[in-house]
């Protein structure tokens, strides 16, 4: 198992060149360690910052608008996933980026629930919240000026033009075209009665009359 590595002092200056003075390499060396220190006592106060944010909002899913939270929240996103790169790299781990993610601060984030992809949280949100309306109104049609709930659903009624039009190329990895629908997602909304196409579903229902 590969782990990214860690700057130390010791590492740093395992190539110094003989001719410096010993009193200067240790000046040096402490110095490395005290920007070291500064940096990660800067990153514990945001994840002190984060745990406060939870505990009044219930959730680590800060928004990028609310910074500077989160601003480092999407940070430790992005070094999460070079962190991963490092783990399943086998070889030729030179030629991918550092990180400032490690173990540590891995599990700390972990133990508070930390929500490394916010497309993913974002989606199954609103989809509990629309089972939700469903349980209460009967239907899932909900109208665009029900706040986020009934904004997101419009959008996956975009997004399900995007899918079926991937679906029809031939080879989908290839396209421009993106889409944050799966497979899964698309057979979850089905299995509620998701209604694609309002009109049509409209259509449908003055004929039944």
């Amino acid at each position: 198992c590969i782990f990214p590595p860690l700057l130390t002092a010791a590492a740093a200056f395992s190539c110094t060149p003989v001719s410096l003075h010993s009193s200067r390499i240790r000046g040096l060396e402490n110095g490395i360690s005290l920007f070291a220190a500064r940096r990660r006592r800067s990153w514990d106060e945001s994840y002190e910052l984060l745990l406060s944010y939870k505990e009044e909002h219930g959730h680590t899913n800060v928004p990028q608008s609310e910074k500077p939270l989160g601003a480092w929240v999407n940070s430790q996103r992005i070094e999460h996933a070079k962190y991963l790169r490092w783990i399943e790299q086998d070889d030729n781990t030179e030629l991918l980026p550092k990180t400032s993610m490690d173990l540590r601060r891995k599990k700390l984030l972990d133990d508070v629930d930390f929500v490394w992809d916010a497309v993913a949280h974002t989606w199954i949100t609103r989809y509990e919240e629309l089972c939700d309306f469903r349980q209460e109104h009967g239907h899932c049609v909900v109208p665009r000026s029900n706040g986020r709930l009934g904004a997101w659903v419009e959008k996956m009624r975009i997004e399900h033009k995007k899918y079926n039009t991937l679906l029809s190329e031939e080879d989908p990895r290839n396209s421009k075209l993106k889409t944050i629908l799966t497979q899964d997602r698309v057979q979850k909304l089905n299995d509620i009665d998701f209604v694609w196409n309002v009109r049509e579903k409209q259509f449908e229902q003055n004929l039944g009359e």
